[in-house]
């Protein structure tokens, strides 16, 4: 059942390939643009899910679909410094110094379930309550 429902409601490449081919006239162009925003959605879920359980290979693995994202949204910057991050930690450091990175990323400041954080986070947390 799920997997229909995947077929149906998100954008696959099968799927959009098929509804694109179609002729403007009978297509459905809010139902495909819905099914995009149904993928780019759950691949907000995804990471931020990853994120918080801390499963830090779940999060290296979303990284390539969100370079995409965006490069397609004219946000280069962020494209071009994921895309060297992501050599960089899987080709191009010592292994050794990749898993220090890796188990470096994400941090639990509170110890309960699901809290994990990205350290930015965390140091931009602490700089708020220094000021306050």
């Amino acid at each position: 059942m799920s997997h229909t429902i995947v077929r149906k409601y998100v954008a696959t490449m099968p799927g959009l390939d098929e509804a694109r081919a179609r002729p403007s006239t009978i297509r459905d162009k809010r139902f495909e643009n819905q099914t995009l925003r149904n993928r780019d959605e759950l691949m907000y879920i995804d990471i931020c899910q990853a994120m918080n359980t801390g499963d830090i290979g779940r999060v290296e693995a979303s990284f390539l679909p969100w370079i995409y994202v965006f490069k397609a949204t004219g946000k280069h910057k962020y494209a071009s410094q994921m895309t060297r991050f992501l050599v960089n930690l899987q080709f191009n450091w010592p292994e050794k110094l990749s898993d220090i990175i890796r188990m470096n990323l994400l941090c639990n400041p509170s110890g309960h379930a699901l809290a994990f954080r990205a350290v930015d986070w965390v140091v931009e947390r602490n700089n708020l309550y220094t000021k306050v």
